[in-house]
C-alpha cells in the first residue's frame, strides 16, 4: 500500500467522519448530558460497532447483505426504529447542571451498548464500506493486513472526531442555561429523527 493511497484515504475519511451523522450526534448528546467517562464509553461502543462492520466487509459478509434484499430491509428497519427511539429519548432528556451530571449520568455499559447498536444497525454503513474500502485495497497483496490498517485509520479518525463532539457538548453544557441545553438536545433529536426517516426510506439502488 503506497503512501499516496494512505494520504488520499485519510483525507477522505476526515471529511466523512467530521459530518454530523448518528454517531457524532450521539457523542455530542453524551457530552452534554453525561460525564466524560460515560461519553468515552460511548465512543468505544461506536468504534466497536464500526469494527464489526469493517470485519464483516473484510470477510465478505458485506456482499451477502448487499445481495440479500430481505436481510437488508430487516437491518434497515431495525436501524431506523432504533434511531427514532434514540431521538425520542434525547427529546425528553432532562438537562441538569454539569456539576451534578457525574452522579446523574446513565451507566457506562448502557452507553457503550447504545452507541454500538447505533453503529452496527446501519446498513448504509456496511454498503458504504463495501464500496469504499475495496477502492483502496491492492488485490495483488495480502488483503487482511490492508483491511486492518485502513480499518484502524478509519476507527481512529472516527474516535478523534467523536471526542471533539464530546468536548463540544461538555463546553455547551458548562456555558448554556438549562433551557438552551434542552433546545440543543431537541435540535439533535430532530436531526436524528430525520436520519431515521432517511434510513427507513433508503434504497440500495
Amino acid at each position: 500500500m503506497s503512501s499516496t493511497t494512505l494520504v488520499v484515504f485519510i483525507s477522505v475519511i476526515f471529511v466523512l467522519c467530521i459530518s454530523p451523522g448518528p454517531n457524532m450526534l450521539l457523542a455530542l448528546a453524551n457530552g452534554m448530558n453525561s460525564g466524560l467517562r460515560v461519553a468515552l464509553f460511548g465512543i468505544l461502543g461506536a468504534n466497536f460497532g464500526s469494527a464489526i462492520l469493517i470485519s464483516l466487509v473484510a470477510i465478505g459478509l458485506g456482499s451477502l447483505l448487499t445481495a440479500s434484499l430481505e436481510l437488508f430491509n430487516i437491518l434497515k428497519i431495525v436501524g431506523a426504529l432504533y434511531l427514532a427511539w434514540m431521538a425520542y429519548q434525547l427529546w425528553v432528556t432532562k438537562t441538569v447542571p454539569i456539576i451534578v451530571k457525574a452522579q446523574a449520568a446513565q451507566s457506562s455499559r448502557k452507553t457503550f451498548i447504545r452507541a454500538a447498536t447505533v453503529s452496527v444497525t446501519n446498513p448504509k454503513g456496511i454498503l458504504f464500506l463495501s464500496v469504499f474500502l475495496p477502492q483502496f485495497i491492492n488485490t495483488s497483496a495480502p488483503l487482511m493486513p490492508q483491511y486492518l490498517i485502513l480499518g484502524s485509520l478509519l476507527i481512529g479518525m472516527d474516535a478523534l472526531m467523536m471526542l471533539g463532539y464530546v468536548f463540544l457538548g461538555r463546553r455547551a453544557a458548562s456555558l448554556l442555561t438549562s433551557n438552551s441545553l434542552r433546545l440543543l438536545n431537541r435540535i439533535c433529536a430532530a436531526i436524528m429523527g430525520v436520519l431515521a426517516i432517511g434510513l427507513a426510506s433508503f434504497s440500495r439502488s
